[in-house]
């Protein structure tokens, strides 16, 4: 686990500079990943022709985005990372792999542990001056200058810290979820109400335009009542026969 063979690109890299720090935190309130400190651009670049999708965050951090099969979980992804870019265990945040080791299988953290302290003692050790007594004449490095080691109590509160931190995230966005929806409701709402007062004004103005109509029908009725008395009254003057008037 986490043991493989220097692949090209991890010598090509091994000139290049290191972010500041790499520490893990959650994404997207779901996934376990690492996050770099002021990565150098190529870097970043390598990363990205290796799949690895990168996310910027509003304080400059990069959120290395670790993509996973329907079989992996967030510690086979993370290993995956690590074999591609096994120089960063140097600035790895011990802490916040403990942080996250409830999320985590226990592999996974032993590892990542195990490699992070190796890899920084190594850094420390080839960072003294050359005049330093060597490691193997019996003295130990400071302890002051190697990566904390969290205890049990540490790494348990930090678990239920940050778990009730994303359970606080949970619960705030399906707030937030029912709140849009409420609006959303409310301008369906009045939208429907608008309509509906809209549809009653219509329906009254056509009620108003029926009852003129049968007001026009009724007196067209009567004119032609009136025109049809006419007609009769003219064609009985019209039958009627002529007087005959004598000549002296």
């Amino acid at each position: 686990f986490l043991q493989c063979p220097v692949r090209d690109h991890q010598r090509a890299m091994a000139s290049v500079k290191l972010p500041s720090s790499v520490f893990l935190d959650v994404h997207d309130e779901a996934t376990v990943c690492p996050v770099l400190v002021d990565p150098p651009l190529p870097m970043m670049e390598q990363m990205q022709r290796s799949g690895f999708e990168l996310v910027g965050r509003d304080n400059g951090d990069i959120v290395v985005f670790t993509p996973q099969t329907e079989n992996e979980g967030s510690g086979s992804a993370l290993a995956t990372f690590f074999e591609h870019f096994p120089q960063l265990f140097q600035v790895l945040d011990t802490e916040s792999i403990g942080k996250f080791a409830p999320f985590l299988d226990e592999e996974t953290v032993s590892a990542l542990e195990r490699r992070a302290t190796e890899a920084q003692a190594a850094a420390l050790q080839d960072a003294e001056p050359a005049d330093a007594p060597p490691t193997s004449m019996g003295l130990v490095p400071d302890p002051s200058r190697l990566p904390r080691r969290m205890s049990a109590s540490d790494s348990m509160e930090d678990s239920l810290d940050t778990m009730k931190q994303i359970l606080n995230n949970s619960v705030m966005t399906a707030e937030a979820a029912i709140e849009r929806q409420q609006r959303q409701y409310s301008e369906e709402l009045f939208t429907m109400q608008a309509e509906q007062s809209q549809l009653e004004t219509e329906r009254q103005n056509l009620e108003k335009e029926r009852e003129s109509l049968v007001q026009k029908e009724a007196q067209l009725q009567s004119e032609l009542e009136e025109v049809d008395k006419l007609r009769s009254q003219i064609e009985i003057a019209a039958t009627r026969p002529k007087s005959k008037f004598l000549c002296c």
